[in-house]
């Protein structure tokens, strides 16, 4: 019973990953995958470094427990804002001047309560008028509303 057995020659290498040079190759194409998805992480990259940042500055009070329980409590109705957001521009539907218009009358209670004397009651009364006046004003000028109706 015989095997017939050849001789095997090893495949030639890609371009640029032959040799002592492999490294590089590895490197050139790391630095190429960072360049194309510098947009997408872009963000999380700028995140990072913000935090380190304020870690340093803070000497390391950032990333304690209370301190981000304050920060997510501080900034709830921003996250509540962000989903509904998030329904609408997944859904087409792209208005995002609800975020200027939440700035805007966060800063009118602010000046409500703070520079007039408001009771707070009222400034959440008034605001609230404000914010539906604003939308009703938006929701009747939108394209969307100007399609509702043709039809």
């Amino acid at each position: 019973m015989s095997t017939d057995v050849t001789a095997r020659t090893p495949a030639p290498a890609p371009p640029g990953k032959s040799g002592a040079g492999a490294g590089d190759g590895l490197l050139r194409l790391l630095l190429d995958g960072m360049r194309r998805n510098m947009r997408q992480y872009g963000m999380l990259i700028a995140l990072g470094l913000i935090v380190a940042l304020f870690a340093v500055w803070t000497d390391g009070d950032l990333l304690l427990p209370r301190n981000v329980s304050n920060l997510v409590l501080q900034n709830s109705y921003i996250l509540i804002l962000a989903i509904g957001m998030m329904l609408v521009i997944i859904s087409g539907h792209i208005d995002l001047s609800v975020g200027s218009l939440t700035a805007f009358v966060g800063s009118m209670a602010a000046v409500f309560m703070v520079r007039n004397d408001m009771p707070w009651p009222l400034a959440v009364v008034l605001c609230l008028a404000v914010g539906a006046l604003a939308g009703r004003y938006r929701g009747s000028s939108s394209p969307t509303a100007a399609y509702r109706r043709s039809s």
